[in-house]
């Protein structure tokens, strides 16, 4: 099935005033006779990733419109060719049907089966395996001085080794790092295990209100730690939380539908009175292990 490119959001413009949407019957575009309302754009809208639905609609309006016009002008074309009549394509949409078909039939058993309470026993039984105590992650609030060169970043530090240096003062003046500079090179609280390797063995047993003793400099930086010589200091230490029920539910309905999706396939099979017949016709009695739910059942939400 073919598809057309996908939209690109625009570049990010200064905050505007937000703008009222219009009514599901709006047109936002037409061609050839056919005409596009805005009920469509909120339908293209609901099937976004998360990340892209928090984006005002103002910035992303006119991409997805298009969007939606170029899949509207490739629809009317393949009709207009004949396609919707041909034997192969038919059978393709036949195929697609079943597969919405079973996809959405076990999303409404799962959402019959998941629940709040089920979804509670799970994230407590993981609760119960993280390690605990001095064992536990670790996660750290960091204050950052960046600068291009190791011997401008020794000499701030040396500065800062000063009874009276004031960290978030010197950062402001000297850091280089467009992220944090302005608060002082406050970065907030990162795990210790997401941090570069360069500076997690020399904050991770640190403890809190101590200036790290050496500059750190990163050779292969990333967006979030780009290249550059550090001035660190770490601000508290602490064993990380696990995250709040409300903030997985999502992620652990997702783990568990594949699990559901086979109890509610196996009682299906159950109720059918199914028989397997060989490659010679004979009837199979012992059918084969059933393979695992992620591979014999269709994906479900």
């Amino acid at each position: 099935v073919a598809t057309a490119p996908a939209a690109t959001a625009p570049a990010v413009q200064a905050p505007a005033a937000p703008v009222k949407q219009p009514e599901p019957t709006f047109v936002v575009a037409e061609f050839s006779g056919v005409k596009i309302t805005f009920a469509e754009v909120q339908s293209f809208l609901s099937t976004l990733p998360e990340e892209l639905k928090a984006v005002p609609l103002d910035r992303i309006y006119e991409a997805v419109v298009r969007r939606i016009v170029d899949a509207k002008i490739l629809t009317k074309a393949a009709t207009d060719a004949g396609l919707a009549q041909d034997p192969e394509v038919k059978k393709q949409q036949e195929l697609a049907t079943e597969a919405v078909l079973q996809k959405s039939f076990l999303d409404r058993e799962n959402a019959k089966r998941i629940t709040d309470p089920v979804l509670k026993a799970k994230y407590d039984e993981i609760l119960a395996t993280l390690p605990k105590g001095d064992k536990a992650p670790k996660e750290v609030r960091l204050r950052r001085i960046v600068t291009q060169d190791a011997a401008a970043a020794q000499k701030m530090l040396d500065t800062l080794k000063k009874a009276g240096a004031d960290f978030a003062t010197t950062a402001q003046a000297g850091s280089i790092d467009a992220q944090t500079k302005d608060q002082g090179g406050d970065m907030g609280y990162f795990p210790v295990s997401e941090l570069p390797e360069e500076i997690a063995k020399e904050v991770k047993t640190a403890k809190a209100a101590t200036l790290v003793s050496k500059v750190i400099t990163i050779a292969n930086g990333n967006a979030l730690f780009p290249k550059g010589s550090y001035v660190l200091k770490v601000e508290d230490q602490r064993a990380m939380e696990p995250p709040a029920f409300d903030a997985v539910k999502g992620e652990l309905k997702q783990a568990l539908a594949p699990e559901y999706a086979g109890k509610v396939i196996e009682e299906l099979r159950q109720k059918s009175s199914v028989k397997v017949f060989g490659m010679d016709g004979q009837e199979i009695v012992k059918a084969p292990a059933a393979a695992t739910p992620e591979a014999a059942t269709p994906a479900a939400n």
